[in-house]
């Protein structure tokens, strides 16, 4: 069941009068924006709301999880926390010979 729209096989012809439909509607679209969307659609007319800062409060909140560490093995360690999961190896310092 595919629509006719899609069976027909488009013409380089067809394709520039598809986008020149669509680049003539944009600018009507921004000039009758608010008329038309207040015909259309009128649940949509409410107050809009400002934007909030969805980045800084997901640091926030991830601020507030503290790293769990949970050895593996002798020099294996996961840390695990709200960003993903890491292992570290620990090892030996040596020391400097001067």
């Amino acid at each position: 069941m595919i629509p006719g729209f899609l069976q027909k096989q488009n013409t380089r012809r067809g394709m520039l009068r598809n986008c020149a439909g669509f680049a003539g509607s944009a600018p009507l679209a921004q000039v009758f924006r608010a008329s038309l969307l207040n015909a259309g659609v009128p649940a949509l007319c409410q107050q809009a709301t400002p934007p909030t800062d969805s980045l800084g409060a997901m640091r926030a909140q991830m601020g507030t999880v503290p790293i769990h560490s949970q050895p593996l093995a002798e020099n294996l360690t996961l840390l695990s926390g709200p960003g993903g999961k890491c292992c570290g190896v620990e090892r030996a310092r040596r020391q400097n010979r001067s």
